[in-house]
C-alpha cells in the first residue's frame, strides 16, 4: 500500500519532484529560513557557525577589509621598512613629515607586512572569501550545472527575454542554438511508465520533442570561484612569506666569500631554513659600466655559488637581473669603495733612521689589510716604497652619481715627523678622495689640491715630500639577500587572478523553449551579464527561418531526448 500522506498545514500537496532544481528561482529564495519558533533558545554550535558564515560572507565587510589592507600596504610603501629606531627618529622627525616616528614605531609601520594586526587582517579577508565561496558562489555554480524544462508557456513568459519563433520546431530551434555555441537538451514525449516528467534516455519517441533547455557560458559562473581561490593563494603566500622569510643586506668587498647562513636573519621565530642556507657566496668581481659623459649606467657583480667548496653556479648580477638559487634571491642594490692601494716613498731625509742614516722601510704588508705598513722600521740601504692598503669611508651622497669616498694617509705612518716635530702627535698627512673607480684626487696636509691620478696608472705624484703611486681600488658590492617561501604562491595567485577575472566577465545565459498549440516555439531566457545584448540575441532568434539539418532530421527517429 502507498505510504500515508503527510499533512501540509492546509496547503495543497506539493507536486512530485523530479530531483532537479527549478532554475527560475534565485538561489537566495531557495534558502530555507527557520521560523522564529524553530530557532534554538540556546545557540548551538551549528547555529553559531551558520550565523558567522553569513556575517563573514557580507560583501561590505570584505570591501572594508580590502580597503584597510590597501591603506596599510600604501603606508608600507611610503615608509622605509626594517630600519633601526634611530633611523626613523632621524629621517621622520616630529613636525616635519606627515608620518613622524612617534606614529611609525608604536603602530609597527616600520615592519608593517609582518605586524600581527596586518596578518590578522589578511586572515580575516581570507575567511570572508572562503565564506562567500562556500555559501554563495559554489552553490550558484552547482545550480547552474543542473537543468530542467519549464513546465509551460506561462513560466516562459515570466522570463526577462521572450520571443516566439513561428514556423519552427523544437528540434530546429535547438539546432539554431547549437550553432550559436549553446549546449542544448531537448525533451521527447514520455514513454509509458515514465515518472516525474523526466526525459527518457532510450526507447522510440511517440511524437516531436515538446521542450528544450540550452545554456552557454558556464565558465562565467565558475570564474568568481577562481577569483576567490586566486586571492586566497596570494594571501597565503604573503602570510607564509611574513613568517617564513629570511633576509639580509650585506656590503661585501671584491674577492670575499661568506656562508649564506651568516648573511641572513629570520623574519620570525617560525622561519625554517631552506636548501640555500648550506651554500656559500663568493663575490668574484665588481664592475661599473659608464656612459660616454662619465655617468654611471650600470653596476654589476660576478658571483659564484659554492657548496662544500665546489662551484655549482656562476652569474653576473645587476640591478634588474638578480641571482636565483634554490629559493635564494640576491639583488644588486648598492656599491661602495672599500680600499685603495698606494705605493709611498718618502723623499726627504726626515724619514732616515736617526742612528744609521738609512731610509726607513717596512716589513712586507699584510694582505688582509688594515694593518698594512705598520711593521717595525728596519734599516735598508736602498730606499724602498711602502705598500699600503688604505680603507675608504663614504663621506657623502646616497645616489650613485653623488657618492664620495675618502681616506687619509698619516705621514707618521711613513716615519715622517708631525707638524711640531714629535712623532705620532698632531697627525698630518695626505687626503685621497674618489667618486668612482676611475679617478683619485689628492690633497696635501693643508687641504690644497695637488693632482688627479687614475687608479692603476702607476704614475708618480709628489705630496708632502712623499712620492705616491695609486694602485687599484677595491670595490664593495651591496646585495640584498632574501629567501621567501611565499613567492611561488603569490606569483601563481596573481596569474590565476588575471585569468579568472577575464573568465568572470563571460555571460552565463540560459534559454528554455516550449512548443505551442499553434505550431510555433516560445523561447525565453535570462543571463547574468550584458542583459540588453542577450535580449537582442533572443529577439534576433525569433526572426530566423527554419533550416532543417539533415543529420538532425535523420536522428529524430531514434532519440526521445538528446544533448547536443
Amino acid at each position: 500500500p502507498p505510504p500515508p500522506k503527510a499533512l501540509n498545514s492546509g496547503t495543497e500537496e506539493p507536486a512530485p519532484s523530479s530531483g532537479l532544481l527549478d532554475l527560475s528561482e534565485p538561489s537566495a529564495q531557495r534558502r530555507v529560513q527557520l521560523p522564529a519558533a524553530a530557532r534554538p533558545s540556546t545557540p548551538t554550535p551549528r547555529y553559531v557557525w551558520r550565523v558567522a558564515l553569513r556575517a563573514l560572507s557580507n560583501l561590505r565587510l570584505a570591501i572594508a577589509e580590502l580597503a584597510v589592507i590597501a591603506g596599510l600596504s600604501a603606508c608600507g610603501t611610503l615608509v622605509d621598512q626594517g630600519q633601526s629606531p634611530a633611523y626613523y627618529v632621524e629621517h621622520y622627525p616630529l613636525g616635519q613629515v606627515w608620518l613622524p616616528w612617534p606614529i611609525i614605531l608604536p603602530l609597527q609601520l616600520d615592519h608593517i607586512y609582518s605586524a600581527p594586526y596586518f596578518l590578522g587582517l589578511l586572515g580575516l579577508l581570507g575567511a570572508s572569501l572562503t565564506a562567500c565561496t562556500t555559501t554563495t558562489q559554489w552553490p550558484q555554480a552547482r545550480v547552474a550545472q543542473r537543468w530542467r524544462f519549464k513546465p509551460g508557456v506561462e513560466a516562459l513568459r515570466a522570463l526577462p527575454a521572450v520571443t516566439e519563433m513561428e514556423g519552427h520546431s523544437v528540434r530546429s530551434v535547438g539546432q539554431l542554438l547549437r550553432d550559436r555555441g549553446y549546449q542544448v537538451f531537448v525533451e521527447g514525449a514520455r514513454q509509458a511508465g515514465a515518472a516525474g516528467g523526466a526525459p527518457t534516455a532510450s526507447g522510440p519517441p511517440s511524437s516531436e520533442p515538446r521542450a528544450l533547455y540550452a545554456f552557454k557560458g558556464l565558465a562565467g559562473k565558475l570564474g568568481p570561484i577562481g577569483v576567490h581561490a586566486s586571492m586566497l593563494a596570494v594571501l597565503a603566500g604573503v602570510s607564509l612569506g611574513a613568517v617564513g622569510r629570511w633576509e639580509g643586506v650585506v656590503m661585501m668587498p671584491e674577492g670575499a666569500a661568506s656562508p649564506v647562513r651568516e648573511l641572513l636573519h629570520p623574519a620570525s621565530p617560525f622561519a625554517w631554513e631552506a636548501a640555500a642556507h648550506a651554500a656559500d657566496l663568493k663575490f668574484d668581481a665588481f664592475q661599473i659600466d659608464y656612459r660616454d659623459d662619465g655617468s654611471i649606467r650600470q653596476f654589476v657583480t660576478s658571483i659564484t655559488v659554492l657548496e662544500e667548496g665546489v662551484p655549482v653556479a656562476r652569474q653576473t648580477v645587476s640591478v634588474n637581473q638578480p641571482l636565483r638559487y634554490k629559493g635564494l634571491t640576491a639583488y644588486q642594490t648598492d656599491w661602495a669603495l672599500a680600499a685603495v692601494r698606494v705605493s709611498a716613498l718618502p723623499l726627504s731625509d726626515a724619514a732616515l733612521g736617526p742612528q744609521t742614516g738609512t731610509a726607513l722601510s717596512r716589513t712586507p704588508p699584510d694582505e688582509a689589510g688594515v694593518s698594512e705598513g705598520q711593521g717595525k722600521p728596519v734599516p735598508n740601504t736602498p730606499r724602498q716604497p711602502v705598500q699600503l692598503s688604505l680603507p675608504m669611508a663614504q663621506l657623502a651622497g646616497e645616489s650613485p652619481e653623488s657618492k664620495l669616498f675618502g681616506t687619509f694617509l698619516p705621514l707618521s705612518t711613513l716615519g715622517l715627523p708631525a707638524e711640531d716635530g714629535a712623532l705620532g702627535s698632531n697627525p698630518r698627512g695626505i687626503s685621497l678622495l674618489a667618486r668612482d673607480l676611475q679617478t683619485v684626487v689628492l690633497y696635501d696636509g693643508k687641504g690644497a689640491f695637488v693632482g688627479v691620478r687614475r687608479p692603476g696608472s702607476n704614475l708618480p705624484i709628489t705630496v708632502e715630500g712623499v712620492e705616491l703611486r695609486i694602485g687599484a681600488i677595491t670595490p664593495s658590492s651591496g646585495m640584498q639577500l632574501k629567501i621567501d617561501p611565499g613567492v611561488p604562491l603569490v606569483y601563481a595567485g596573481f596569474l590565476g587572478l588575471c585569468i579568472t577575472v577575464v573568465v568572470s566577465y563571460l555571460s552565463h545565459s540560459q534559454l528554455w523553449g516550449v512548443a505551442t498549440e499553434d505550431g510555433s516555439v516560445l523561447l525565453g531566457g535570462r543571463t547574468n551579464r550584458a542583459l540588453q545584448a542577450f535580449a537582442d540575441e533572443v529577439v534576433a532568434l525569433g526572426g530566423k527561418q527554419e533550416e532543417e539539418d539533415p543529420e538532425v532530421a535523420a536522428g529524430e527517429q531514434d532519440r526521445s531526448s538528446s544533448w547536443y
